[in-house]
């Protein structure tokens, strides 16, 4: 999740000044990265969590938001 900037997934629901500064990497977009990373984010969270805690967060909008939930 290291890879995934999870921190600045957790703490904001867009992307702050300082992720928005590294602009287009590896051809791929400010927008297009946020959305990969919130979908593989999401991915890693479903799989690792029991049932009943899933079924809290699975309706969330983003990572923050579950997030929120999970502390």
């Amino acid at each position: 999740m290291q890879a995934n900037t999870f921190d600045d997934h957790a703490k904001a629901s867009s992307p702050s000044a300082e992720y928005t500064a590294l602009s287009t990497i590896g051809g791929i977009t400010l927008g297009a990265r946020w959305a990969k990373e919130e979908n593989e984010i999401k991915l890693i969270l479903g799989s690792t969590l029991p049932d009943s805690t899933f079924n809290r967060i699975k309706t969330t909008a983003n990572v923050h938001d579950a997030w929120e939930i999970l502390k």
